[in-house]
């Protein structure tokens, strides 16, 4: 395995994921090569891309109409179209996320174990597994998104008075995001030495967004595109009698928990070119050998 070049994005958020401004043309963009020879994903509902598909009840499954925006091959993403984990790897040159660990055949399986290919063990649902110790596997450069502001979601916004966020989640957020830095940075100084690592601020770009939509092209930033009920969040998608809205590129929220392929999209340039305010200590692009230069690209992304 390159210790140089291998990129694990790691989605903390057990809820939610993250977002903020991206123009990435999906479908034009033109993928040359790649910039990292493999992908390594761990996460939950926000990152998975179909392992969920192989389990059992009671794990959850995104069925119809999730993936409604999506090419017909892809399926398992709990949100419309492409979730944050396609959209860092096409922007490392990848068509999308590698493929569930679940959907690997013997051949396949054969690749990953000599790192020929990357792979996702994300799933919906999931936690967050002290086991899972990656450095002594050979990683050196990790992608972190931190918890996003989970109260403001559209399913906690249903019990609250006039639809307002829920401040105390959201401190409770803020409170392990904070110890989260802290302890990466002293875990990274103690015991890791040449990892190179950035945490993307999901918080501080959902807050933002939600503040000033319209920057970023946004209509709607509290009412669920997908669902039934308050604020269309009283039940999850592809539920019995539930609904979805046709101007899906202008909602934040796909269904009560998770994003939409737009703010997904505005998420990945935050992260990849955003200031210390959305990845800190230095930002996704910071951590390509071939993409150092940390500076936002004029005229592509403010909030």
């Amino acid at each position: 395995m390159s210790n140089r070049a291998v990129i694990s994005l790691l989605a903390l958020a057990t809820f939610l994921f993250s977002i903020a401004t991206l123009s990435l043309a999906t479908e034009a963009v033109e993928l040359t090569r790649h910039l990292v020879p493999s992908i390594y994903v761990f996460g939950d509902s926000i990152v998975d891309v179909g392992n969920n598909n192989f389990l059992p009840p009671p794990a959850p499954r995104a069925k119809s109409p999730y993936g409604i925006d999506s090419p017909a091959s892809i399926t398992g993403r709990f949100t419309n179209g492409y979730n944050i984990a396609d959209l860092v790897a096409r922007r490392l040159g990848f068509m999308k996320s590698p493929p569930a660990y679940l959907s690997l055949t013997p051949e396949t399986s054969h690749d990953l174990l000599r790192c020929r290919v990357g792979a996702s063990y994300a799933s919906g649902g999931s936690g967050i597994l002290s086991t899972t110790a990656l450095y002594k596997m050979g990683a050196r450069r990790l992608g972190i998104l931190d918890v996003p502001a989970i109260g403001c979601t559209p399913g906690a916004r249903v019990p609250m008075m006039n639809g307002v966020c829920n401040d105390a989640a959201n401190s409770m957020a803020q409170i392990f995001n904070k110890l989260l830095r802290v302890e990466v940075a002293r875990a990274v100084k103690t015991s890791m030495p040449g990892m190179k690592y950035s945490i993307g601020s999901t918080y501080n770009v959902l807050i933002d967004l939600i503040n000033k939509p319209f920057v970023a092209g946004l209509r709607e930033v509290e009412r669920a595109c997908c669902g039934s009920g308050t604020l269309n969040a009283e039940a999850m998608c592809s539920m019995p009698n539930t609904t979805y809205c046709m101007d899906r590129d202008e909602y934040m929220f796909w269904d009560k928990l998770h994003p939409t392929q737009a703010m997904y999209e505005r998420g990945v340039m935050a992260i990849f070119y955003g200031s210390k305010k959305y990845a800190d200590p230095i930002n996704f692009a910071g951590l390509i050998p071939s993409m150092n230069d940390t500076m936002t690209p004029p005229d592509v992304y403010s909030i």
